[in-house]
């Protein structure tokens, strides 16, 4: 069986099936300090607990509300079996390539608190302990199946309309 199929088979049996909840994750200071610097974003929301706690609504610093949403990633691949960082067991990168494509109708519901914890479950990211989640998507994504000799350009095959 080609992995395409392997890949198309294991997605249809799982249409309809809700996925996770995925472990609880912590929520740092130190993530967010870390991704403040690399998205060149130093909002003392997010990274001066002395000011937030100052100055929030809050009472302290919260997450990244990008950062929340980047963690869906991590999130997905414990759904799908994988382990952390996307590896999965028989399946090489080179063989099949995940590629984020978009989200639709993405909405930050819920502040996240630093110290918090949080989880998903299918398009809902959970915070524990309160009713509303963080925050809500569909998230799109693809698989590509390199062939050999072909180059892509964006996401068709080059000479592609």
């Amino acid at each position: 069986m080609r992995l395409i199929d392997i890949i198309r088979e294991r997605e249809q049996a799982r249409v309809g099936i809700e996925m996770g909840p995925t472990r609880w994750r912590d929520v740092t200071q130190d993530d967010m300090n870390g991704f403040g610097r690399s998205t060149h974003d130093p909002d003392p929301m997010h990274v001066d607990p002395e000011w937030a706690a100052r100055h929030s609504p809050f009472g302290g610093t919260i997450a990244f509300g990008f950062w929340t949403l980047s963690m869906i990633t991590a999130f997905q691949h414990e759904m799908a079996g994988g382990a952390d960082g996307g590896d999965y067991e028989g399946v090489d990168h080179v063989s099949m390539i995940g590629i984020n494509y978009g989200c639709d109708r993405l909405r930050f519901i819920e502040p996240v608190q630093i110290g918090s914890r949080i989880r998903t479950t299918d398009i809902v990211v959970e915070i524990e302990g309160r009713d509303r989640p963080a925050l809500s998507t569909r998230w799109l994504s693809m698989i590509l199946v390199p062939e050999a000799d072909v180059k892509l350009r964006g996401f068709r095959r080059e000479g592609a309309a």
